[in-house]
């Protein structure tokens, strides 16, 4: 009896050791970029835009910004989010995927 006791708590132990909880991998920071195309620099003056002032005034707003292709929209964004000039990663200046489309097809 003594023995199956033992064994009893033995079992007991090491279930309770295996519930030990896993380690939860690191809360990653969600970012939203928002971007007007062809938005002059003082037209969020004009409007009362209640919704977009509570957003700046909870994260960032860039008060002064030199676009890296100022015609172009996507490689702005590309620019801004990977830190890369634009045409030296995968996205080309017109804003396609040309070059690494044709390097994933073996062109």
């Amino acid at each position: 009896m003594k023995m199956l006791l033992s064994l009893g708590l033995l079992f007991a132990a090491l279930s309770l050791g295996r519930c030990i909880p896993l380690q939860q991998e690191p809360n990653r920071s969600k970012l939203l970029l928002v971007s007007f195309d062809g938005f002059r620099w003082n037209y969020d003056q004009d409007v009362d835009t209640p919704n977009l002032d509570t957003m700046a005034a909870d994260g960032v707003k860039a008060k002064y910004m030199t676009p890296a292709f100022i015609t172009l929209t996507s490689p702005c964004h590309f620019t801004l989010l990977t830190g890369e000039c634009p045409g030296h990663g995968p996205l080309e200046l017109h804003g396609g995927w040309g070059r690494a489309k044709s390097r994933l097809m073996g062109q």
